[in-house]
């Protein structure tokens, strides 16, 4: 027994010995690598550890930044009960439904909140979005359908909402980008809601659902109904293997305008 204590008691004091000295390489490295950029011009970085701590901090530090921020603007709007100063993006919609006294939001759910859109949402909708792209311009007829179904759902809202739509040609910029502001203006949720060939399907379940499909539905519907994607030749398309089935080598287009 009194050699087991004998071991353990020498063995402990190197096992901290150990971490103190691997912490003080870590940071040693990261002071170095960042003094190294003392006069690089434009925005320094991190290496992996200290940009890891870095994003933990901000990670922190969003709370004073954004939340408060922005609860003190909806608060202001909602004293001034001026319209205009009204905001209606996601975080300002959860902030007034913190408001009643029934509901569990929190200032940290709130950040949490904020996070899941800015991370979660963006490599997933924008993989789907190249994806889809991908799948529509290797299946010509399906394109064609997706094309003829925006065409009518264009005309459809522009007579329920008795506009005229206005004349374009591919070769006039202008024109053709004035019309496809006009198109965008016109794309509801219960208009999308009604097309057939382009939708979202499969079961997904997390927060911003309804807001990405919306999106990318949105995105779809206008690249669709006024451009044409062609693969570049020979360019390769592969999974890259990750949690996100992301495009291994990107998704390489020659685009031209619909007429």
């Amino acid at each position: 027994m009194e050699a087991d204590d004998l071991s353990s008691a020498h063995y402990l004091p190197g096992v901290h010995t150990g971490w103190s000295i691997s912490i003080c390489v870590i940071v040693s490295w990261i002071i170095i690598y960042r003094w190294n950029q003392r006069n690089k011009v434009g925005p320094k970085t991190w290496p992996l550890v200290g940009a890891a701590v870095e994003q933990f901090m901000n990670y922190e530090r969003m709370h004073d930044w954004l939340v408060e921020k922005r609860k003190a603007e909806v608060e202001a709007a909602h004293e001034s009960r001026e319209d205009a100063k009204m905001k209606h993006d996601i975080l300002s919609r959860f902030i007034e439904l913190g408001n009643d006294p029934e509901s569990n939001v929190t200032d940290k759910s709130l950040r949490d909140i904020v996070l899941n859109f800015v991370i979660a949402g963006r490599d997933t909708t924008a993989t789907t979005l190249s994806w889809s792209i991908f799948m529509i311009m290797t299946h010509q007829n399906i394109a064609e359908k997706i094309y003829s179904e925006l065409e009518n759902l264009e005309r459809d809202q522009a007579r329920e909402e008795e506009v005229s739509l206005l004349p374009y040609t591919v070769d006039d910029p202008e024109s053709f980008n004035r019309r496809v502001s006009q198109f965008a203006k016109l794309l509801t949720y219960d208009s999308l809601g009604k097309l057939h060939y382009l939708h979202a399907a499969g079961p997904r379940i997390c927060l911003g659902k309804d807001s990405a499909y919306l999106q990318m539905k949105m995105a779809l519907a206008i690249l669709c109904r006024f451009y044409e994607f062609k693969l570049v030749p020979n360019h390769p398309v592969e999974y890259r293997m990750m949690t996100i089935l992301s495009m291994k080598h990107g998704l390489r287009l020659t685009i031209a305008r619909r007429p």
